[in-house]
């Protein structure tokens, strides 16, 4: 799959997450805001391995976890990409999705990160 190919995947998750999102918070529905959260975290995934195969990394070295993306990304991405990464794996990932914690606030804070990551690796 090349770059375009993730890039897809991410604004489809980070579509589909905004729109859970949005009917989650009419519903106040803490499922459904977990299962955007965990779109909005598949999201930064998927941008990213568009972003390390834009600096040369091969598809079939993309890492498969957590602590591989980490490392390639601090190798390749800039400290504002680094910053919304691991803010968004906190919460999105980790409190939203794993834990149920839902602030309404934040995870619509963390889904602008998430856009702007992806704009972001889209210029790269």
């Amino acid at each position: 799959m090349i770059k375009n190919g993730y890039l897809r995947k991410a604004e489809k998750a980070y579509e589909k997450g905004l729109e859970e999102l949005g009917k989650a918070r009419k519903r106040k529905d803490g499922i459904l805001a977990g299962d955007a959260c965990g779109k909005g975290w598949l999201a930064i995934i998927e941008a990213t391995k568009a972003l390390l195969i834009s600096k040369g990394v091969k598809e079939d070295k993309l890492p498969e976890t957590h602590r591989g993306l980490r490392y390639f990304l601090r190798k390749y991405g800039d400290k504002e990409l680094r910053r919304i990464y691991y803010a968004v794996y906190v919460d999105l990932h980790i409190d939203g999705y794993y834990d149920g914690l839902i602030d309404y606030a934040i995870i619509a804070e963390r889904f602008e990160d998430v856009k702007q990551y992806i704009d972001r690796v889209m210029g790269v």
